[in-house]
Order: structure tokens, then C-alpha cells, then sequence
């Protein structure tokens, strides 16, 4: 397999290869998988039909990896492994976009305010879960209950252009993204030139166009979270080559560390607040001594990808 060619060529192999391809010289191959890790996550989706994946946000390294409809691997046809869940068929992400793009435009300096209750444009409305109002507007406060009307608020006043390049420059959205070196689908913002009013609202809380896989999710979050530390990009791996030198090469950051925070603090506020969308998970905090946070989703997509005609996404 080619993920085995990673060995340094000799120097005649070099001075042939203007008449002769490279051969392959084999090196050690390293799999991030963590058997604790995966074993965990299996269990979590025992009576659940889905995907999952554990990253090391800091390393982009993935610990461990589940899609529930991928069959054994020994049923499949040389060569041809099956679309999963993971990689390969994306679905609306819903509200585990809005931290993406609170932190986007709070780096392209964007007025983070919204309106708490509804948000009217055109003779359309757009509402919170239940029509409820936020308690709290503030970005941080919009991420903790899920508000709709605040997050689409920002996206409207970014405007469709400037969103899907804020998008597509700090979490790769719209681009190529690969794992291993193989092509996966990426985050899709769907937006164009001529999207517009609720439309940049609806995509901004992750509907309308929106697209993802998991595994899109997973490199746009590490990226948010390496970004808070100052740390450059880095890509998820799960099997490559021994290298004799590891250390991260990535280059600064694609969004200012401060604008990346007030996203995750938004995150940690939905475990720790009274109306946080994810705060069941106060428990797990208080019996481990962890700060977590954690965004949430429930999205419409067809009944084709989902018999219920909902996606649920957790990111924690």
C-alpha cells in the first residue's frame, strides 16, 4: 500500500528518475487508533445508527473512528471501499456550525450582536428551538441556548460573500480536504453569489446548503481549537509514515486566538448554564474535574439520509 512508501529514496534512485518512476522503498507505518478509544466509542453506539470520531485536538491525530452502517471490511470488493457516514456522505450540520461562524466573524470583525426573540427579513421569520427567547444575546450567551435569531443575525450582516470566505480561509470550507491523503467531503457552505437574506441566515445556523461529514466537523474544530492556543492548522491522521522528525510544522493561526475563544467559551457556557443545550453533561464534569464544552445539534434532512427526517450532531 502506498502509505508504507514512505522511506527517503537512495541517491541512484534519485539520478533515475527522469527515465524510471520512484520505487517504493517501505517504511514504518504508524495508526493513531488508540484500542481504548475505539472501544469506547463502539459501545456509545450500540443501539444508535451513526458515525463518531475522537480527535487530539491539539495533534489532528484521530483516536478512534465508528461508522455503524460500514459492513465487514472482508465482504467488500477489492478496491472498493463503501461510502461512509464519516467521510463521504454529508448531511446539514445545524448548530454545531454556529461557533464556526461566531468565530469567523468575530476575526473579520463583525458586530456579534442579534436580535433575542425573532428575526424578520423580507416578510420571512426566522426562530429559536420552541420560539423561545434567548436569555442571554450576547455570542456567548447565543451559543450556550442555541439562539437561531443571533447567530443568523451575524450571518445576514456578514453577507453571503464575505461569510463563505471567512469560512472557507479559517476552517477550510468549500475546499479540498484529505485524511491520509485520500479526498473526503469537506465542509459546504452552499452559498453563492446570489444567496441573500434568510438564506445566509438559515446557512449560518448550519441549514439551508450546509453540508458536512464528521470528519469535516472534526478538522474545522481542531482547527478552532489550536487556533485559541496560537497554533497553526494541522490535518487529521490516521495512518502515515514514521517520520524521523514530528514536531509541528503548521503556520499561525487562521483566526486571531481571542476571536476563537469567545466560540468556546459559548461551548463551555451550553454544560455549565441553567438553559445550556448541553448541560446533561454537568455531571460528567463534576465527577472527572474537566471544563467541557460542547455544541449540540438536531437538523432536517431528507428522509433518504434519515427515517425520523432529523441528524442529530454533538461536538464536545
Amino acid at each position: 500500500a502506498h502509505l508504507t512508501c514512505g522511506a527517503p529514496p537512495t541517491l541512484g534512485d534519485r539520478l533515475a528518475w527522469v527515465v524510471r518512476p520512484l520505487p517504493c522503498h517501505p517504511a514504518d507505518a504508524v495508526t493513531t487508533i488508540d484500542t481504548r478509544w475505539q472501544d469506547a466509542l463502539i459501545g456509545s453506539f450500540t443501539e444508535l445508527r451513526g458515525a463518531g470520531l475522537i480527535v487530539d485536538s491539539q495533534t489532528g491525530q484521530v483516536l478512534a473512528a465508528h461508522d455503524t452502517t460500514m459492513t465487514d471490511p472482508s465482504s467488500w470488493t477489492l478496491g472498493k471501499v463503501p461510502d461512509s457516514l464519516l467521510s463521504d456522505r454529508p448531511s446539514a450540520p445545524g448548530s454545531v456550525m454556529k461557533p464556526l461562524v461566531v468565530a469567523a466573524a468575530a476575526s473579520s470583525g463583525v458586530d456579534l450582536s442579534g436580535p433575542s426573540g425573532l428575526l424578520t427579513l423580507n416578510h420571512e421569520t426566522l426562530r429559536n428551538a420552541g420560539s423561545a427567547s434567548c436569555v442571554d444575546s450576547s455570542p456567548q450567551g447565543a451559543l450556550a441556548q442555541s439562539c437561531n435569531t443571533v447567530i443568523g443575525a451575524i450571518g445576514v450582516r456578514m453577507g453571503a460573500r464575505a461569510l463563505q470566505q471567512s469560512l472557507s480561509t479559517t476552517f477550510g470550507a468549500d475546499a479540498t480536504l484529505e485524511v491520509d491523503g485520500h479526498a473526503v467531503e469537506a465542509l459546504h457552505t452552499g452559498l453563492g453569489p446570489t444567496t441573500s437574506g434568510m438564506a445566509v441566515a438559515r446557512t449560518a445556523i448550519g441549514q439551508e446548503g450546509a453540508q458536512a461529514t464528521p470528519m469535516a466537523i472534526a478538522a474545522a474544530y481542531t482547527s478552532l481549537v489550536r487556533a485559541s492556543t496560537g497554533l497553526g492548522d494541522t490535518p487529521l491522521t490516521m495512518l502515515a509514515p514514521c517520520t524521523p522528525d514530528d514536531a509541528d510544522t503548521a503556520g499561525e493561526p487562521t483566526i486571531q486566538p481571542w476571536a476563537a475563544k469567545i466560540a468556546l467559551s459559548g461551548m463551555a457556557r451550553a454544560v455549565t448554564d441553567t438553559t445550556g443545550t448541553a448541560r446533561a453533561l454537568q455531571r460528567a464534569a463534576a465527577d472527572t474535574g474537566l471544563e467541557i464544552m460542547a455544541k449540540t445539534s438536531t437538523s432536517a434532512v431528507p428522509k433518504s439520509f434519515s427515517d425520523t427526517g432529523t441528524s442529530r450532531w454533538a461536538v464536545t
